[in-house]
């Protein structure tokens, strides 16, 4: 111990004499040096998996760290206490490490060793410091950056040889006769790609899922998501789209799931209602961002950010430049966002615009998966890996609730409607025609698509389940919702209707009041509509109505069941004209992808008229007549029995 001590004072003073660097190497050679009874005492006291992860913290936080301290040492202790013991033991450590550095360079190599030694010793008493490093960003443990702003491009690029701890190195560029970086081929592209050593998204992918969940990235999760369709994520568009209106009804309801099935993450986010849980939600979710950009930006990957016109062409050209070029188009500009707006002084750039490339270099980089909505999901099943559960309820929003608004909602059915129809002439047209039709849609897409409101909103916790299906033939709303959603403005009307009857099972009283029961459908005659269903469907209950005032409505011969001669009339409410269509249900179905071969699309149209709060529709006309159906009881009245 004396012998120790002798050699800390001394450290101490030829410490002042010179400035020293790379710590890595001296803990590195340390633990390789050192006696089994020291290891084995290092042990005891941590876990001997930490041990390895003392230099990497020594290289990613020695200078910014023990700068702090020695400037202000009070405000250093004040920030990390009440581990001061840690810290002493991490300030001892490093004297001892740079010392070690100036007698190797003295050429005293057996001093040299000595120090070494007691250097990764010292450093096992500061280990639980590795948990806690990242809070102390002031200190001066993030990046330099070069950032460049020329009026119409801004660049963002982290200084060689800064770091942030990122592990992520992946690939060496291929570099051309100047020395620059130049694209892959496209086979090389693909190698890179699947190949984890080479990959620096999916290695940046590994080492956050590792930091936030304990578990290394799942590449099979993916292959394992249930496939993105419209009988997967209407309802979570539209309960997207129902969380923007800012009913407190939904709030309470929703907050309530998070209370039931995650009341640990509830309680340790403070939150006491949905207003506050959506904020403790965002807050988290702009933190990991901010690191996630820090620790891509620190693999030496540059962002230029632009206001639409570097947007590529696919997600392929995507990659091509991210692990090819080392750049990383990305779209500066949108609505200011609730929570993700905090700008960064270092860099200009706020959460929002941070967010947007981690998200497309980790979703988009990591495997491959495209910028449509099946590629949009995956790439939500990606990054969710990488982020804590609280933050991941955020990023379900961002990512899984904004695509299922824009590619399963009506929102933009009537302009996939006419791309689909530009698409199918561009098949056979002339080259001339072909640059026409790509100049339309373009045009379309610029004059006519829409985004999702950019709320910040929380949807029910079963949708930020990257594992979450929704069974065909059922709805995916939460019962509890329902009642929340109206038809639009508009898109409904009020008539007066007749239902007949061959046996009156209704009731067989003239005048008297009763009830319709959807249920009962299917127990009389059943026609070609019953069995197109699942035996379990969610719209199977309904009740067939003739539509018109009640004098008007002939007699009916349908099937073979003859005349009904029980005839009960009804006004009904909130019906849908799916003649009309205003809300466009019929192309949204139409132009939907990705579906089962086993699904009959008339299913889907008719689910999604009764999720948006519709009684029933109006279709084709039934023996010269108009007709419809309804999913609901009606009231009803007996008018005649006609003999």
């Amino acid at each position: 111990m004396a012998q120790s001590g002798n050699i800390r004072r001394k450290s101490r003073e030829n410490l002042r004499e010179g400035n020293v660097s790379n710590p890595v190497n001296t803990y590195a050679e340390g633990l390789m040096a050192i006696p089994d009874t020291v290891i084995d005492y290092a042990s005891s006291a941590t876990p001997q998996s930490l041990l390895s992860d003392a230099g990497d913290f020594a290289k990613s936080n020695v200078t910014g760290m023990i700068d702090a301290a020695k400037e202000d040492t009070l405000g250093f202790v004040l920030d990390m206490m009440p581990i001061t013991g840690e810290i002493r033991a991490f300030m001892e450590a490093e004297e001892l490490r740079e010392q070690a550095e100036k007698a190797r360079q003295d050429g005293n190599t057996e001093e040299a060793e000595t120090l070494a030694q007691l250097a990764t010793v010292t450093m096992s008493g500061a280990l639980p410091l590795l948990g806690i490093f990242r809070r102390a960003t002031k200190m001066g443990m993030r990046p330099t950056y070069t950032v460049k702003d020329d009026g119409v491009y801004l660049t963002v690029k982290a200084d060689q040889g800064s770091d942030s701890g990122s592990g992520a190195s992946g690939s060496e560029l291929p570099r051309g006769d100047d020395g620059s970086a130049t694209p892959f081929t496209e086979e090389e592209l693909q190698e890179v790609l699947n190949d984890p050593d080479l990959n620096f998204a999916l290695q940046l992918a590994d080492q956050e899922s590792i930091k936030r969940t304990g578990q290394p990235y799942d590449v099979t999760l993916t292959q394992n998501m249930p496939e993105s369709n419209i009988i997967k994520q209407s309802a979570i568009g539209q309960t997207f789209l129902i969380a923007t209106k800012g009913d407190p009804r939904y709030g309470e309801i929703v907050f309530e799931e998070y209370k039931r099935k995650f009341p640990e993450i509830v309680e340790e986010s403070g939150a006491t209602n949905y207003d506050e849980f959506v904020q403790a939600a965002y807050g988290q979710l702009g933190k990991e961002v901010n690191e996630q950009f820090d620790e891509l930006s620190a693999t030496g990957l540059q962002t230029t950010y632009h206001q639409g016109d570097l947007n590529y062409a696919d997600s392929d050209a995507m990659r091509m430049d991210l692990l090819g070029n080392r750049n990383l188009n990305v779209y500066r500009g949108g609505d200011r966002h609730d929570f993700l707006n905090e700008v960064d002084p270092i860099t200009g750039l706020n959460t929002n615009e941070k967010f947007r490339a981690v998200h497309d270099a980790i979703g988009h980089g990591a495997e491959k998966t495209t910028f449509g909505p099946i590629g949009e999901e995956k790439a939500f099943g990606i990054h969710s890996q990488t982020f804590s559960p609280l933050a991941r309820f955020a990023l379900a929003s961002e990512t899984r609730g904004q695509n299922s608004v824009v590619n399963y909602t009506p929102l933009n059915a009537k302009v996939f409607e006419k791309i689909n129809r530009l698409n199918e002439e561009r098949r056979n047209a002339s080259p001339d025609r072909q640059a026409e039709i790509d100049a339309e849609k373009a045009e379309i897409y610029e004059t006519e698509f829409q985004y999702a409101p950019q709320n910040a909103v929380l949807m029910p916790p079963d949708y930020t389940d990257p594992m979450y299906r929704n069974p065909y033939g059922q709805s995916g709303l939460l019962d509890d919702i329902r009642p929340l959603i109206t038809p639009e403005k508009g898109t409904s009307f009020s008539t007066p209707a007749v239902h007949m009857s061959k046996r009156g099972t209704i009731g067989k009283e003239v005048g008297e009041t009763y009830q319709t029961d959807p249920s009962a459908y299917g127990s009389g005659h059943r026609g070609d509509d019953y069995n197109r269903m699942e035996p379990n469907s969610n719209i199977r209950p309904r009740t067939y109505f003739y539509l018109g005032n009640p004098s008007e409505v002939k007699g009916e011969t349908v099937g073979n069941i003859g005349q009904r001669p029980y005839r009960y009339g009804a006004t009904l409410e909130n019906m849908y004209d799916l003649n009309e269509d205003p809300m466009g249900f019929t192309p949204l179905v139409r132009s939907t992808k990705n579906l089962p071969s086993y699904v009959n699309r008339r299913n889907i149209q008719e689910q999604l008229i009764k999720d948006y709060g519709y009684t029933g529709y109006e279709g084709g006309l039934l023996e010269g007549q108009r007709a419809g159906l309804v999913f609901y009881p009606q009231p009803v009245s007996l008018l005649e029995i006609k003999k």
